[in-house]
C-alpha cells in the first residue's frame, strides 16, 4: 500500500557478477527508504568475457530471474521502473537478443549504460552519504567486467574513466604475477591521467569505494579486526589479503561466510585496491553502503533525496 504522499520505485542493476534490484519509497520528507532488495547470481560476465556472447541457457536464466523479480514486486504500486546493464551486456555480441527476450517475455526495458554514466550515477549516490564539498576525492567502483574511477572536486565530477579490468576478467589469469602486472599497469595509467588534473601533486582528501567487492572488504575488516565495515586502511587490507589468499574457495565460503560467487573474485579485487592505495599514497578507502542502484533511484526521482535509508 502507498500513502498519498509516497512514491515507490524499482531500480535494477544487471552487473557482470549478479543482478541486483531494490524497491524504495520516497516519502513526504524527501527521504528515500529502501524496503526490499533482491539478488540473482547470473554471472553474465562468465560468458561475455570468455566466449564473447551469451548462450541460450544464460539468456533463459536471465529471463527466469526477471520472471522471479516480477512476481516478487507484484504487490507494489510502482511509480517508475529503471533497469540498467553494465559491462557484460555492453561487451556481449548478442546482447540485443537478451534484451529483446526479457522485453518480450517479461516486459522489462533494459538500458545499457557506458562506464562514464555508471560512474556519474555512483557519484550522485555517494554524495548523499559522504560530504564531497570543498574536497578532492577519488572514487572507485570494482565490477566483474570493469573498474570505474572518478575524480570529484567540490561535488563535481571533473574526470572519469573506465577500464575493462574487472574481477571476473582477472579470474582467467592463471599466474598471480601476470594479474599483479596488469593491475599495476592500470593504476599507473590512471595516475598518469589524473596527474593532468593535479599538476601540483596535492594529496587527495578522500578515496571512496563502491560495489559488492568493496562492501565485502569492509565486512572482512569487521571480521578480522572487529572494526567498522565503512572503511579499510591500506595496512589492514594488505594483512587481510594475505590471510584470505591462503584459504581455498571452500574455506572462504565456510569460515568467512562468503557466497561462492564472491569468494572466487575477492582476492583480485583486493589486489586492485591495494595497488591503488599504494600508488596514490592513500592511507585508507571509505566504504559507504551505496552504489549504482542508489544512483539509479536518484536518476528516477530527478532530484537528490534528503537521505537514503537502507534496509
Amino acid at each position: 500500500m502507498n500513502f498519498e504522499d509516497e512514491k515507490k520505485y524499482l531500480a535494477v542493476d544487471i552487473g557482470s557478477n549478479a543482478m541486483r534490484a531494490s524497491v524504495a519509497i520516497l516519502d513526504h520528507a524527501n527521504d528515500l527508504e529502501v524496503i526490499e532488495t533482491f539478488r540473482y547470481p547470473l554471472r553474465l560476465g562468465g560468458e561475455a568475457f570468455t566466449q564473447g556472447e551469451f548462450s541460450p541457457g544464460k539468456i533463459k536464466q536471465t529471463t527466469k530471474a526477471f520472471h522471479q523479480l516480477k512476481d516478487a514486486i507484484s504487490a507494489h504500486e510502482l511509480e517508475d521502473i529503471k533497469v540498467v546493464a553494465t559491462s557484460a551486456v555492453r561487451d556481449s555480441r548478442n546482447s540485443d537478443e537478451l534484451i529483446s527476450k526479457v522485453k518480450d517475455k517479461v516486459g522489462f526495458d533494459i538500458e545499457v549504460i557506458n562506464g562514464e554514466l555508471e560512474a556519474d550515477l555512483i557519484q550522485k549516490a555517494i554524495g548523499t552519504v559522504v560530504d564531497l564539498s570543498e574536497k578532492k576525492s577519488l572514487l572507485v567502483d570494482i565490477g566483474g567486467g570493469s573498474t570505474e574511477f572518478s575524480l570529484v572536486e567540490n561535488e563535481s565530477v571533473v574526470f572519469s574513466t573506465s577500464y575493462p579490468c574487472g574481477t571476473l576478467r582477472f579470474l582467467e589469469e592463471q599466474k598471480a604475477s601476470k594479474l599483479i602486472s596488469e593491475i599495476d599497469a592500470m593504476t599507473d595509467d590512471l595516475k598518469s591521467k589524473l596527474d593532468q588534473f593535479n599538476p601540483d601533486h596535492t594529496q587527495y582528501d578522500l578515496c571512496i569505494g563502491t560495489g559488492g567487492n568493496l562492501r565485502r572488504m569492509g565486512k572482512l575488516r569487521n571480521l578480522f579486526f572487529n572494526r567498522s565495515a565503512h572503511k579499510i586502511t591500506q595496512q589492514e587490507l594488505s594483512a587481510i589479503k594475505i590471510e584470505v589468499a591462503k584459504l581455498s574457495l571452500r574455506q572462504r565460503v565456510i569460515y568467512l561466510t562468503m557466497r561462492e560467487d564472491r569468494a572466487d573474485v575477492i582476492v583480485p579485487a583486493m589486489e586492485i585496491i591495494e595497488s591503488l592505495l599504494i600508488k596514490f599514497e592513500l592511507p585508507e578507502i571509505l566504504l559507504p553502503n551505496v552504489g549504482l542502484k542508489e544512483g539509479i533511484f536518484i536518476d528516477q526521482i530527478g532530484d537528490v533525496p534528503r537521505n537514503i535509508i537502507l534496509n
